[in-house]
């Protein structure tokens, strides 16, 4: 099995990889951390390869500028893992050369990995564990959406002979789905040229304006005027958090975050856009109105009947 990224591509290690192999795992800085002992020689990684890296999806971490291994990622089934029993469950164990560190490139192959597992190898949860002081494989599991589970505080590591404490989390099938929409949902909003500033009337029907486009992050703010007496604000008005009706291009969209609501037309006429104040002035009774204020790190959003979830952090 070949797997591919952007920037990697996983492969099946071979015995040729020796030499590279041998460069990064050699590193104090590499191997400990991670449970085993630095690689003393080219010959130890042969044999590494040949009796440990033969597993079963087990990957060379393979940078396409050099096509050469800078790493290695594993999905640990069966026997090879003792966080679990079950056959639709494994673990997730990684480690990556030094010189590679702090771009990005192990979250790159987990996330290929991990859809690996979940998409075509049929798991149901992946494992993955670290150990205390592990900062760096602490952050790609956050990264690639790993939940906390336990903390062991004698926990072995037969490699070493010596016990340390590890932190154990999981990733579910049901949670990287949902993952998925997030970053689709992000995706679609950003492939918008605009976002559209809607005024709604007492039966709740918009009339539309084009509004700012959409942050790097995603959204940062919402202007939304509505009648103040409307029954779409007295509903918000309930809500501890609201929601907000807009359009993406011709898709309708939910935003659902928090939500301020500005009845005071001196400081409406304040935050609104020129454009969309001398808009809002040619309605008949404009004082009626009110503006919706948007502005939230998490956010539901709605995208033709699909819920999606965005975050800022995305």
């Amino acid at each position: 099995m070949i797997l591919e990224t952007k920037r990697l591509i996983l492969r099946p290690w071979e015995e040729s990889d020796a030499e590279e192999c041998y460069k990064y795992a050699k590193d104090p800085l590499v191997g400990p951390i991670c449970g085993w002992t630095p690689h003393i020689n080219i010959a130890e990684s042969k044999r590494i390869i040949k009796n440990v890296l033969s597993a079963p999806e087990t990957y060379a971490v393979v940078w396409k500028e050099t096509k050469l291994p800078i790493g290695n990622i594993v999905l640990k089934m069966g026997t090879d893992t003792d966080l679990t029993e079950k056959e639709d469950e494994c673990e997730l164990g990684y480690w990556l050369g030094v010189p590679y560190w702090g771009k990005g490139i192990m979250p790159e192959a987990a996330e290929e990995l991990l859809r690996h597992a979940f998409e075509e190898l049929g798991m149901q949860k992946v494992w993955c564990a670290y150990y205390d002081g592990n900062e760096k494989s602490k952050r790609v599991q956050e990264k690639c959406g790993f939940q906390y589970q336990w903390t062991s505080h004698d926990a072995d590591v037969p490699l070493l002979q010596e016990k340390r404490t590890g932190h154990v989390n999981c990733l579910t099938k049901k949670e990287w789905d949902r993952r998925k929409q997030q970053e689709l949902g992000v995706h679609l909003l950003k492939a918008c040229d605009t976002l559209l500033l809607g005024i709604i009337d007492e039966n709740g029907f918009p009339a539309i304006y084009p509004m700012e486009k959409v942050a790097s992050v995603g959204i940062e703010k919402v202007l939304f005027i509505t009648k103040i007496n409307s029954d779409k604000v007295k509903a918000i008005c309930k809500c501890e958090k609201g929601c907000i009706e807009c359009y993406a291009d011709e898709s309708i969209v939910w935003l659902w975050g928090n939500i301020e609501i500005i009845k005071d037309f001196e400081k409406i006429k304040r935050i609104l856009p020129e454009k969309y104040w001398e808009r809002l002035m040619k309605h008949e009774n404009y004082r009626d109105y009110c503006v919706l204020f948007f502005q939230s790190k998490t956010a539901k959003i709605y995208i033709d009947g699909k819920k999606y979830i965005l975050k800022e952090e995305l």
